[in-house]
C-alpha cells in the first residue's frame, strides 16, 4: 500500500485547504496540451497513491476533521489562517487568534503579524511599512513580531506532531 501524503506538513496543508479542490472537469484541450518538454524525462516520480477528485475531497475532509478533533482551538485557528482557502474563514480565524495570542502588542499589530505569517504576498508589502511607521521603537516592534511568529510556528509544529502517529497508523504518510 502506498501513502497518500508525503509527510504531515503536506497532509495538514491539503486538508486545511480542502475548499480549493474543484470538482469541475477541465476543458478537453487541456489534457492534450504539451509544454514542449518531454514530460516523462522532467517529471518527478511520485510514489504516492493517486486518488480521484472525489476521493481526494473525501480524504482531505476526513483529515481536516481529524485535525479539528486532535488539536486545540488555537492551533486549529492558526492552521486555518495559514492554509485556508476561504478568505472570510481566514479573516475570522485571524481575528479570533489575535485575541488569543500572548503578546503585549496591540490587537491591530497582532492581526497584521498573523496575516504576514500566513500570507507571503501580504508579508512582502507590509513588513517594511509596518516597521517604519514610527509608532513604537523599531526593536520593540521586531520583538513583538518575532514573538508572535514563534508562537504561530509552534502551533503549526504542534499540529504536525499530534497528527504524525495518527497518519502513520492509518498508512496515509510514509515513514521517515
Amino acid at each position: 500500500m502506498t501513502a497518500i501524503y508525503r509527510d504531515e506538513h503536506q497532509a495538514v496543508a491539503l486538508a486545511m485547504s480542502v475548499d480549493r479542490i474543484s470538482t469541475c472537469r477541465p476543458a478537453s484541450w487541456q489534457s492534450d496540451y504539451r509544454s514542449g518538454f518531454t514530460e516523462e524525462l522532467t517529471a518527478k516520480p511520485e510514489p504516492l497513491e493517486r486518488l480521484t477528485t472525489i476521493e481526494r475531497l473525501a480524504q482531505d475532509a476526513m483529515i481536516r476533521s481529524l485535525i479539528k478533533r486532535k488539536t486545540d482551538r488555537m492551533t486549529f485557528l492558526a492552521l486555518v489562517a495559514k492554509y485556508g482557502a476561504d478568505e472570510k474563514e481566514r479573516a475570522a480565524a485571524i481575528n479570533e487568534l489575535a485575541d488569543m495570542l500572548d503578546s503585549p502588542a496591540p490587537s491591530k499589530f497582532r492581526k497584521v503579524c498573523i496575516w504576514a505569517w500566513a500570507c507571503v504576498a501580504f508579508r512582502r508589502g507590509v513588513k517594511t511599512r509596518m516597521m517604519d511607521s514610527g509608532e513604537k521603537h523599531r526593536a520593540t516592534m521586531y520583538r513583538w513580531r518575532n514573538g508572535i511568529a514563534a508562537q504561530l510556528d509552534n502551533l503549526e509544529q504542534r499540529a504536525e506532531t499530534v497528527l504524525s502517529p495518527e497518519l502513520l497508523e492509518r498508512g496515509l504518510t510514509e515513514a521517515a
